[in-house]
């Protein structure tokens, strides 16, 4: 989707509705990518002012700096926020099942369905007297 003519804003803001946060360092890399574009375009029209220019040429290499330290440190203290959403769920609901294994019996199959299970069709489920 090309972003140009006058709603280009809307389309960014229609693009960015669509993302989904799939790690702990989603939000960070999507801010680098924010202050990276904002401030190196402010650097490039404060070309002609050095002492401007290189702080804001500075501050776009230290939030890089700090998202790599972010990284790191969520590597080393906390790897399992860097898996995804989906990941975690289903790990965390493989989990349950091998605690409750003793109490009840799950077919292996069902096991993708119980991690991802379907949204109920609009106007069905609970409280609209219909059952999915």
């Amino acid at each position: 989707m090309a972003v140009n003519g006058p709603n280009w804003w809307a389309q960014i803001a229609h693009l960015a509705s669509h993302l989904r946060v799939r790690s702990a360092l989603n939000p960070i890399l999507w801010l680098v990518l924010i202050v990276g574009i904002l401030f190196f375009g402010a650097a490039y029209a404060f070309r002609d002012y050095p002492e401007i220019r290189n702080w804001l040429i500075a501050v776009p290499i230290v939030t890089v700096l700090v998202a790599l330290l972010a990284f790191i440190g969520f590597a080393i203290f906390r790897p399992h926020l860097l898996q995804s959403e989906e990941y975690q769920l289903q790990h965390e609901s493989l989990q349950m099942m091998q605690q409750r294994r003793n109490a009840i019996v799950i077919d292996p199959t069902t096991i993708p369905i119980i991690s991802n299970p379907a949204p109920p069709a609009p106007g069905t489920g609970p409280g609209t007297g219909q059952d999915p």
